[in-house]
């Protein structure tokens, strides 16, 4: 897979939005420090990370990870 050279040579999925807001996930993960606890800012900011790339990058993987952390938020996690 190629690249554009662009933004500290980031793959694709982390600057261009595919919808009609473009947002980068660091900017979602900053959101979220700031609008949660810390143990529960850590749990969302990787959900949206996980759910954000999983099309682009590690496809059910990255959706289990996510499970994982909705899992934590919620106190299901054993």
């Amino acid at each position: 897979m190629e690249y554009d050279i662009r933004i500290n040579n980031e793959p694709p999925y982390r600057y261009e939005g595919k919808g009609k807001h473009k947002i980068e996930t660091i900017e979602a993960m900053e959101y979220c420090a700031e609008k949660f606890n810390q143990k529960q800012a850590v749990s969302v900011s990787q959900i949206v990370k996980y759910l954000s790339r999983y099309n682009d990058k590690n496809g059910y993987e990255d959706l289990e990870k996510a499970c994982d952390y909705i899992k934590r938020l919620t106190g299901e996690w054993a």
